[in-house]
């Protein structure tokens, strides 16, 4: 994982509230209480120098980087195997052969001689962006097709064919052309709603072969390894096409979000944002 994974402040809170920081403090402002008064002043240059110095410090670094990152791949993790629960079994199939596919490459990488792995690990390093996007467009889609399915798009095309014949009948009254009109209109917004959630599946299902197909690519290149630098080239360039997406995968967020309650999806989780 890239360093820049930890926040710059996890350094110095983490530095703060450890605990020869907090034991020094303490035993100053004791001092200063039954002693003297000075020793606030020698706590105060105390912090500002571990402050200053300690949260630059690369063995700190390296310290926080690595329980920082631990914590955050067990949340990961938990949230991951929660999103797997939720998929149907097809789905949640599907992603393990793609993850098997991923450590495959990864151990290839691992056992390739040193010219070629050094060219590709740049690369491989973002396959686990790939996995947390794939997942990410399997549970949307799950929860598109749920809301398609509670749309009953026949049921309502069905509806908006009778309304718009007994609309065109001159003889009805006023007052029930109106409310007749009014319920056409929310049957059409409906049915609009409905077919933009289908048209969204169909591209998530689009993203989703570019991401197996590339990744299948990938591991067949391994095998032959006659072109090394071609494989972190194609890792990148799929996952520069999938941050493209983002705008589009937040709308449908947004569109699903907005949905959900009414398509009975309350017990979905949302979909992570991308790390």
């Amino acid at each position: 994982m890239a360093e820049n994974d930890v926040p710059n402040k996890e350094f110095y809170r983490r530095a703060f509230w450890s605990g020869p920081n907090l034991a020094m403090l303490a035993g100053l402002t004791v001092a200063s209480a039954l002693f003297a008064p000075g020793f606030l002043f020698v706590a105060a240059g105390w912090e500002l120098a571990w402050m200053w110095l300690v949260p630059n410090h690369p063995r700190w670094q390296r310290r926080v980087r690595a329980e920082y990152l631990r914590v955050r791949d067990v949340k990961d993790q938990e949230e991951l195997d929660g999103m797997l629960r939720r998929l149907p079994d097809y789905e949640r199939n599907k992603y393990r052969e793609l993850e098997s596919v991923t450590q495959r490459i990864e151990r290839m990488v691992e056992d390739a001689p040193e010219s070629a792995r050094s060219t590709m690990e740049a690369g491989v390093t973002r396959l686990r962006d790939l996995l947390k996007t794939y997942i990410r467009m399997q549970t949307s889609r799950a929860r598109i097709r749920e809301f398609v399915k509670g749309s009953e798009i026949d049921d309502i095309q069905r509806q908006i064919r009778k309304l718009e014949q007994e609309l065109s009948d001159p003889a009805m009254a006023d007052a029930l052309r109106r409310v007749k009109g009014s319920n056409l209109d929310v049957l059409n917004q409906r049915l609009a709603r409905a077919l933009k959630a289908h048209e969204n599946e169909r591209v998530l299902e689009a993203n989703q072969q570019t991401i197996e197909n590339t990744l299948k690519l990938i591991r067949d290149n391994l095998v032959s390894m006659d072109n090394p630098a071609g494989v972190s080239h194609q890792i990148n360039s799929v996952v520069a096409e999938m941050q493209l997406n983002e705008q589009f995968m937040s709308e449908m967020d947004s569109f699903l979000g907005r949905d959900a309650a009414v398509a009975g999806l309350e017990h979905l989780p949302p979909p992570r944002a991308r790390a």
